[in-house]
């Protein structure tokens, strides 16, 4: 071979070298990077084992949820219920005391007229019996009477 050969296969067997060292110190990179997008890979995974497991719990916590829910909305509808009964004997009851301070009222007036005439026949201490027991009803009903 000659001489310029030898040179050239040298020059070329240098690049080769050159060439595959840079292949070799890329290649060295590519692995570094892979090694980081494994780890990488690895803690995403455990983190989403952790997010289902989370997810699972709250799954439990949303069925428990749930179910004390419905039970609120049928609680409340039994409420709702039992306040229409309430508010029916309110209005009940308002009636039928409405009708009572009518009637004591009447009484009251019947008793201030029969008490004027009875002053003149009966005895006024009577009279002072029935008017104690007529006020201690009104104050009973706590009645403004005028």
């Amino acid at each position: 071979m000659s001489d310029k050969n030898e040179n050239y296969t040298a020059v070329l067997l240098e690049e080769m070298r050159s060439n595959f060292k840079m292949f070799g110190e890329v290649l060295g990179g590519v692995v570094e990077k892979l090694d980081l997008v494994k780890e990488k890979g690895d803690a995403t995974f455990e983190e989403v084992g952790k997010i289902k497991i989370e997810m699972f719990v709250m799954r439990e916590d949303v069925s428990i949820l749930k179910e004390d829910v419905s039970i609120l909305k049928e609680d409340v509808a039994v409420l709702k219920s039992d306040m229409v009964e309430v508010k029916s004997d309110i209005k009940k009851i308002n009636v039928r005391l409405d009708n009572i301070e009518f009637e004591i009222k009447s009484l009251r007036k019947d008793f201030d007229l029969m008490k004027k005439e009875l002053e003149k026949k009966a005895g006024k201490s009577y009279i002072e019996m029935f008017e104690e027991r007529l006020k201690r009803v009104e104050g009973h009903l706590e009645l403004q009477l005028n």
